[in-house]
C-alpha cells in the first residue's frame, strides 16, 4: 500500500501491517490504539492529530462511525455528500462494483486526510499552508491534493512566522543554527531564502531600536520590548489588548507616563495599530480599569512567559 506521504492511493492495495492480521484483528488493534492515545495527557490538538492518521487505517464500518463520533465539533455533511457524489458517478459512468470493504476504506482515507485539515485550522496555522481540500477517485485510485501532513505543516508554519515565536536574539540563533547544519550551503533555494531573512531581521531590529528610542518618553527598556512582543503574539480585540499591557505595565512601574492621552498619541503617531482601531478606543476614551482587566489566568500567563523572556536576555 503506497505511504500516507503519497497523493495517490489505490483502495485495493491495503496490507496490514503484520501478516498475521486478518480484517477483525487489524480493526482491534486500531481500536485499542485510538483508546490508548484518548487516555494520553497529550493536549487535545496532539490527540486529534494522532487519531486522524489512526482513521486512515480502519477497514471497518462501525469503527469508523464511532470514531467520527469524537469529533463532535466537526461537521461531516457536506464532505460525506461529495465522497458519495464521486464513488456515485465511479459507480454510473465507469460502471464500477464496490465491495462493502471498497466503501470503508474510501470514506477512511478521505475523512482521515480531511480531519487533517481540520486540525490545522483549529491549531491556527498559517492559512497560506492550509489550501483548499480536494480529492478525486478514478476507479479504484484516491488522488489527494494536499495531505495536510501536521508534523511538517508546523514546521513550515514556524519558519513562515518565526519572528512571533522568538526574540531577536533567538531570531539569530536560529539563522546559525541553519548555517551549523550546512542546510544553506546545501540547498540554493534555502540560501536565498536565509539572504531575505537576514535583511527582515536586520531592517525589524533597526526600526525596532528607532522606536525604542522615540518612545522613552513611554516606557522604560524592559517596558518597551514587552508591549511590543506583546502587540505581535496576543489575538485579544484591541481594547482588550491594550488595556492589558498598558495597565499591566503601570502596575510594575515599567511605564514613565502613565496617561492615556499620551498612549494613544503614541500608538497612533507611530502607526502601532490602524486609524480604525484607534478610533475604537477613541470612543471608550480611557483604558479599561485594573480590577476588569487584569484578572484571569491566560492574559497574565502570556505576559510572565514574555517578560520571563526577556528578563533572562538582561
Amino acid at each position: 500500500m503506497a505511504t500516507q506521504n503519497d497523493l495517490v492511493f489505490n483502495i485495493n492495495d491495503f496490507k496490514f501491517i503484520n501478516s498475521n492480521q486478518n480484517n477483525e484483528l487489524h480493526n482491534q488493534i486500531t481500536f485499542k490504539f485510538i483508546k490508548n492515545v484518548l487516555k494520553d495527557d497529550n493536549d487535545y490538538l496532539r490527540k486529534v492529530y494522532l487519531i486522524t492518521y489512526a482513521v486512515f487505517e480502519i477497514t471497518k464500518k462501525e469503527l469508523l462511525i464511532n470514531t467520527l463520533k469524537l469529533f463532535s465539533n466537526i461537521n461531516f455533511k457536506e464532505i460525506s455528500d461529495i465522497i458519495d457524489k464521486k464513488i456515485s458517478y465511479q459507480i454510473t459512468s465507469n460502471q464500477k462494483f464496490y465491495t462493502k470493504e471498497n466503501f470503508v476504506r474510501i470514506y477512511s482515507m478521505v475523512l482521515s486526510v480531511f480531519l487533517r485539515r481540520e486540525v490545522l485550522i483549529l491549531a491556527k496555522i498559517d492559512n497560506r499552508l492550509v489550501s483548499d481540500f480536494h480529492f478525486e477517485i478514478n476507479n479504484y485510485e484516491i488522488t489527494f491534493n494536499d495531505l495536510f501532513n501536521i508534523e511538517d505543516k508546523l514546521i513550515l508554519h514556524f519558519n513562515l512566522n518565526f519572528n512571533h515565536f522568538l526574540n531577536d536574539l533567538e531570531v539569530k540563533q536560529y539563522l546559525n543554527f541553519l548555517y551549523d547544519e550546512f542546510l544553506i550551503k546545501q540547498n540554493p533555494k534555502i540560501d536565498i531564502y536565509s539572504n531575505y531573512v537576514e535583511k527582515k531581521i536586520s531592517q525589524r531590529i533597526n526600526d525596532q531600536d528607532i522606536l525604542k528610542e522615540k518612545s522613552k518618553h513611554i516606557f522604560s527598556d524592559l517596558g518597551f520590548n514587552i508591549f511590543m512582543k506583546w502587540k505581535e503574539i496576543n489575538e485579544d480585540e484591541v481594547i482588550k489588548k491594550y488595556s492589558f499591557i498598558f495597565q499591566k505595565l503601570n502596575q510594575e512601574n515599567l511605564l514613565r507616563d502613565t496617561k492615556f492621552k499620551s498612549h494613544i498619541l503614541w500608538l497612533d503617531t507611530n502607526n502601532i495599530i490602524s486609524e480604525n482601531e484607534v478610533n475604537d478606543i477613541k470612543v471608550q476614551n480611557y483604558w479599561t480599569s485594573p480590577k476588569n482587566i487584569l484578572q484571569g489566568h491566560t492574559r497574565n500567563d502570556l505576559y510572565k512567559f514574555i517578560k520571563k523572556q526577556f528578563s533572562e536576555n538582561r
